[in-house]
């Protein structure tokens, strides 16, 4: 993303908000919720016009939680007003959300299986393409197929080959290494849902209705409640795994049902 050097804010937003009057209401939920220095402006990006919104680099974490808290009440707002074109414009916006998903994936926690099967595919592309290289080398050598003018283009491809099966050895080590580590953390988070399963519930997150917040501060406040008691529970778990469970257990158990 842009870093605004002089100013210390950075484009929070991996696409631009498409009306101004919804990136006007963010703004203005940033600032209730305690997020001072945040503005927007129209986005240069010609593949994705809107308008990027800008805070400082201290507070970009709360900022994005904010959002995704804020972007489930205009959801709501669009389905409470209906509509077919209500209809079509939230359809538009999920297939959005799939693309900026993936684009956000590096700032997600990566689970170990998950991680497990990426470097493993990973080792898989690169033997096949190093193995691949060397046949052309060997060929090439032997004069089977004489696709270079050259010994030089030759060393390159071999060289290059080299390199690929190296990293595709080092890839599935890692994988192995990973895979170790797929069952411990499979029940980590047994455990930790357990635990919320006996300690979280509507009761427990009822007070958060009562301060007459808008409920997009009252849904990030219930998944960071969750948050918080997790980190207070299970101290040498990544937090990152422990945000993720929250959020996962909020809206699978509590979010329709209200």
């Amino acid at each position: 993303m842009d870093t605004n050097e002089d100013q210390k804010f950075i484009a929070l937003l991996y696409r631009p908000i498409k009306e101004e009057d919804a990136a006007k209401r963010y703004i203005e939920f940033l600032h209730y919720s305690k997020i001072e220095d945040a503005y927007y402006e129209a986005s240069d990006d010609e593949d994705h016009p809107g308008f990027q919104v800008y805070v400082k680099d201290t507070d970009q974490t709360e900022a994005r939680k904010l959002y995704r808290a804020f972007k489930a009440g205009e959801e709501e707002r669009r389905k409470a007003a209906g509509g077919e074109e209500a209809e079509k414009e939230a359809e538009l916006e999920e297939e959005e959300e799939k693309e900026v998903d993936a684009e956000e994936k590096d700032v997600v926690y990566e689970k170990k299986e998950d991680q497990y099967h990426n470097f493993r595919s990973s080792a898989y592309t690169f033997f096949f393409v190093g193995a691949l290289g060397v046949v052309f080398v060997i060929l090439a050598l032997t004069k089977v197929l004489p696709i270079f003018s050259g010994l030089l283009p030759t060393i390159t491809l071999g060289l290059l080959s080299v390199i690929f099966l190296i990293v595709g050895v080092t890839s599935y080590r890692r994988s192995q290494e990973i895979r170790d580590e797929v069952s411990d953390e499979e029940e980590q988070i047994k455990t930790i849902n357990e635990w919320m399963d006996q300690n979280i519930d509507e009761s427990v997150l009822s007070g958060f209705e009562q301060n007459g917040d808008p409920d997009e501060l009252v849904l990030i406040n219930k998944i960071s409640y969750i948050g918080d008691r997790l980190k207070e529970q299970f101290e040498d778990v990544d937090p990152a795994l422990l945000e993720e469970q929250a959020e996962e257990y909020y809206n699978s158990h509590f979010e329709q049902t209200e």
